[in-house]
């Protein structure tokens, strides 16, 4: 799962192209802040596909959008957790760890700047609650190291049945 394209695959497989073509063209007008609103109400809608490509718009409109990469980050976390049964490394993937060797101290720097980021307090986006529920359940499985090897042999596994 180390490649962007297989990351896309997974997280874009299922999407509608003439829904996400007819999206883009109803976004064209739209400035930067209305794409990011849209984006908002799609992903309370639970199409984090749609609002990922809505949020994508409205910071290609604006490079400097406020709150773009927490949104992104908070989108990417929810769809990472949608996808779980294919994305054994969910929790990893949530907190934004790549070396799935890491210690305890390092899993905990990963978990307090999600944290950071997704503060309700900090973050007004519709996604920010639940964003932090995502990463306090993935920050419980890794900093448990029976839960952790449990999910390290289920990964292995799931590893060796693909090739």
């Amino acid at each position: 799962m180390s490649s962007s394209s297989d990351l896309h695959n997974i997280f874009f497989s299922d999407v509608d192209e003439d829904a996400v073509e007819s999206l883009l063209d109803k976004l064209e007008n739209k400035e930067a802040k209305a794409c990011k609103e849209i984006a908002e109400d799609f992903f309370q809608q639970q199409n984090i596909d749609m609002a990922m490509f809505c949020l994508a718009t409205a910071q290609a409109k604006d490079p400097n959008l406020a709150d773009f990469e927490r949104c992104k980050e908070a989108y990417v976390a929810h769809k990472v957790v949608s996808k779980k049964s294919k994305m054994r490394n969910w929790p990893y993937m949530v907190l934004g760890i790549k070396d799935y060797g890491v210690g305890v101290e390092e899993i905990e720097r990963s978990f307090k700047r999600k944290a950071l980021m997704f503060h309700p307090d900090k973050f007004s986006s519709v996604a920010a609650n639940t964003a932090m529920k995502h990463i306090n359940a993935a920050r419980e499985i890794l900093s448990d190291s029976r839960t952790r090897n449990a999910l390290h042999k289920v990964m292995c596994c799931v590893h060796y049945k693909k090739r």
